[in-house]
């Protein structure tokens, strides 16, 4: 018995790490606002993870205004376009600096649309 607990145990955590939820409506409510933004940088870097890593892919669910999933979306794009430019072409190249121009762009759109800074340095 205490195998099947134990094998029970393990499907759960894997299951607990291979999702997200990001849900911007948690903006809205003040008693969750502080964790909400305490957890987005590590929620969206396990995304760009799962999509550089060699990790599974993440079951992502995200949630809120459409404006504020089409930034979201639009940035987490932008974001993964601009390291795999990093990577093909190093940060001297001129697509490299075409990309982080968008990237800029698509974050400031994010910002303003949901007022959460982009956890990562542009």
């Amino acid at each position: 018995m205490e195998k099947q607990s134990t094998n029970m145990s393990k499907l759960n955590e894997d299951k607990v790490e291979n999702k997200v939820v990001i849900d911007f409506g948690q903006l809205r409510d003040p008693d969750l606002r502080e964790s909400f933004l305490a957890a987005f940088g590590s929620m969206v870097k396990r995304l760009l993870g799962s999509i550089f890593g060699n990790r599974k892919p993440i079951v992502t669910t995200v949630r809120g205004e459409p404006k504020e999933i089409r930034a979201f979306a639009q940035a987490l794009k932008d974001e993964g376009r601009y390291i795999s430019y990093i990577q093909k072409h190093g940060l001297d190249h001129p697509a490299t600096h075409k990309n982080k121009a968008k990237l800029k762009a698509s974050v400031k759109k994010f910002e303003r649309d949901t007022g959460v800074t982009w956890p990562f340095e542009v």
